[in-house]
């Protein structure tokens, strides 16, 4: 059974700016055998994090998230997180959530997605979308 992992550790160890905490999450992630679950709300609250704090740019904010999804011994929903990367990567409007949301909605096939928000309502992601006027 996989331990879990929260945000910071997968933060840390992608930007490296506290050199103990990269050391010890790189130590973590590089234990023989070992195996780690990430949450779906780990990936938003990364991609959040990745934009606000550090203020990178959606490339680089997809790069990061699609390098660390695809570490062999993480366990995560890849494929969700992944379609939630493309369609993050070409709708500036929308944040990683509302990707996330729509990609979501798509994957487990409970669509459509009905929204108050316009930005996402109007969007062509894979999830059918129905704003609530």
């Amino acid at each position: 059974m996989p331990a879990s992992l929260d945000t910071n550790v997968l933060l840390r160890f992608a930007m490296k700016d506290v050199p103990d905490h990269y050391d010890r999450a790189r130590a973590l992630l590089g234990r023989q055998g070992a195996s780690f679950a990430v949450a779906d709300a780990v990936w938003i609250e990364l991609a959040f994090a990745l934009d606000r704090h550090y203020q990178l740019d959606r490339p680089a904010i997809v790069d990061v998230i699609t390098t660390l999804v695809s570490i062999d011994n993480l366990e995560a929903n890849s494929s969700l997180i992944e379609a939630a990367c493309a369609s993050f990567a070409v709708h500036p409007k929308l944040s990683f959530a509302d990707c996330y949301l729509a990609a979501k909605a798509a994957d487990c096939q409970r669509v459509p997605l009905y929204t108050f928000d316009e930005k996402l309502a109007h969007q062509h992601l894979a999830a059918e979308l129905v704003p609530l006027h």
